[in-house]
Formats: structure tokens, sequence, C-alpha cells
């Protein structure tokens, strides 16, 4: 197994396994035929069997006044060729793998979703999420830049093999006309039987249709609708699980409540090792704990 330390789905196979991350998570991957090609591709040329998309986190930069911000330019994904590794694998961290096609933070925001459709070559399929932080701007007064690509949160990108990958809204998943606030997207499938995509929305925890034309064909709750098909173990017969709520929170306001309960947490581990019944107390404590970690 060999640690890409980022995220890949792969075209051309049906054939899933897992790849180990360089942080110690995993995916799944459809592992693709590996057709031994010849020569370098050209940075346009389309995908090939044995390459694949793989994500990562764009970076950070530093933004006014010093302060540290996602990187609008970092690249959040890219085409790797899984067949160059020229090693046997053995667990190592691929630090120079061969990669072309980058596509940037600001082009599609941060990358949850991967999916591949049946085109000869493919057509690429990018979700993007807020799962791993919400980044918003130091004054809290919107999104940093490169948290979503331009359609914001719940757009579906495509990268056009006719465009040479080029990266274009695909769709947004708006459930009658709601907004996605927030939550983003988590994965994507295609159905290659049916030429469709299915999408979860992590908004409101719907898995919708989506059709090769970008139209949302309806949504499907599979908790409310998805009960109705339960069988009872003992009776054989069809019935209904007991109803847990599951409540949509907006996350801008959930982040401020968080944020606001954290406060209390680090307040009460503050006091715990400097005491006082002051601010004033508690300062003159605070600095000289510093101040004798300074001489230790």
């Amino acid at each position: 197994m060999v640690h890409l330390g980022r995220r890949a789905s792969v075209f051309a196979g049906f054939l899933t396994r897992h790849v180990g991350l360089g942080w110690g998570r995993s995916v799944l991957v459809a592992a693709a035929a590996l057709v031994p090609l010849d020569g370098v591709f050209a940075q346009q040329e389309p995908m090939r069997p044995g390459e694949a998309f793989v994500t990562r986190f764009s970076g950070v930069t530093a933004g006014p006044g010093g302060a540290i911000v996602i990187d609008p330019r970092g690249t959040v994904g890219s085409i790797i060729d899984l067949r160059s590794p020229s090693q046997p694998p053995q667990g190592q961290h691929w630090i120079d793998e061969p990669q072309r096609l980058p596509v940037t933070a600001g082009d599609v925001g941060q990358v949850f979703g991967v999916a591949l459709d049946d085109g000869g070559p493919p057509n690429i399929y990018l979700t993007a999420t807020s799962a791993f932080g919400l980044h918003r701007t130091p004054d809290n007064a919107q999104w940093m830049p490169g948290m979503w690509g331009p359609g914001g949160p719940g757009a579906v990108y495509v990268l056009d093999r006719a465009s040479g990958y080029q990266p274009r809204p695909f769709t947004k998943i708006a459930p009658n006309g709601r907004e996605n606030t927030g939550a983003g997207l988590g994965n994507i499938a295609f159905d290659k039987w049916n030429k469709q995509f299915f999408v979860s929305d992590l908004e409101t925890g719907m898995i919708h249709r989506i059709g090769p034309d970008g139209t949302d064909r309806g949504f499907f709750d599979h908790g409310t609708q998805g009960r109705a098909n339960f069988l009872d173990i003992e009776t054989k017969q069809p019935h209904r699980a007991q109803y847990e709520r599951s409540d949509v929170t907006a996350v801008p306001a959930c982040g401020v409540i968080g944020e606001a309960m954290l406060a209390f947490v680090l307040a009460d581990a503050l006091l715990e090792k400097t005491g006082g019944d002051s601010m004033e107390e508690v300062t003159r404590n605070f600095e000289g704990f510093v101040k004798a970690q300074k001489q230790f």
C-alpha cells in the first residue's frame, strides 16, 4: 500500500479497495485497469486508465495583517499517474508523484466528493464541504476565499474533458429553493446504468438524484422515507422503526455558540492553573507563570 497523503478516485475500474492516507485515514478507491502506456502524458491530454484524480487541502497563506488564511491558489485536486511509483508498495509516503491538470481552492472550494462518469475518457465531478473546518474571514463577516468555489455552498462542479478539464459549475443543490448555508455537500456517486448522479446534502441530510444535464430529479430522505422499508426480524413483516428526531442546524450560527462554549472551557482551565478572585490577580498569576516557564 502506497501512502498518497490525499484522497483518490480512479478511472476505469469496478473493484474497490482502501488506500491508506498519510495522516492515518483511509479512502475508498476504484481500482483501475493498469494498462501500460509509453511516454509522458501531455498536460492537456484526457484522463487515461491507470490514472487517478486525487484531492488534498489547499494549504494556507498570510492574509491581511499577517492572519493565516486559506490559500485560494493552492491545489485541491489533480490527476496522478498511479502506475509510476517504480518501487514496491511498502506503506511509504509517495512524495514526488507525477501530477497534472491541478484545480485550486478558488476554482471549486475544499473538495469532499469525487465521481467519474462513464465517458471515454471520463469527466470528473467534485463536491465541496465544510466538514474539514468552518473557515471564516477574521472578522467573521463572510466565508474565507477558497472555502467554496464561485458557486458557493451546495455547488457541484464538473471538470469537462472537452475543455481540458477546466472546472465549471454543473449544478447547485437547493431543495425547494433552500440555499445551503454552509454545511456544503457530502459524497457524489455516478449511476452508469441510469445515467444519473447521487449527491448527499450535508445541510438537510437528503440524497439528491441529479440528471446528466445537472437537473435535480428529486431527493430522498433516508430517514422518514427509508423507515417504511424496514423489516421486523421476528415477524418477517414490514415495520416502521422508532422515530429519532433529526434537527437541521444553521452551521454559522452554531459555530458562534460552539465558540462561546469553548471560551467557558478555556477560562475554567486557566483559572484552575492561575486561580484568583479578580482579573488583576489572574493576570498577575499568569504573568508569573509565563516568567517562570522562561526561566525553567
